[in-house]
């Protein structure tokens, strides 16, 4: 997105690292790029712990 125009015809896919349950930070992330539907999270290691993470997921 440049300016406030959309230039592309599908959302941007992202991934995200770190952010899981309990942490601020990555739910205001999260909120902020899903919001407009320019983004799409299809990736994430949320946690340390990988069964955290996954359940998370």
């Amino acid at each position: 997105m440049i300016n406030g125009e959309k230039k592309v015809d599908r959302p941007i896919r992202w991934a995200m690292v770190g952010g899981g349950r309990g942490s601020q930070i990555g739910y205001i992330h999260r909120s902020a790029a899903l919001r407009d539907h320019h983004f799409q999270l299809v990736a994430g290691a949320f946690d340390i712990n990988p069964e955290r993470g996954k359940d998370f997921g």
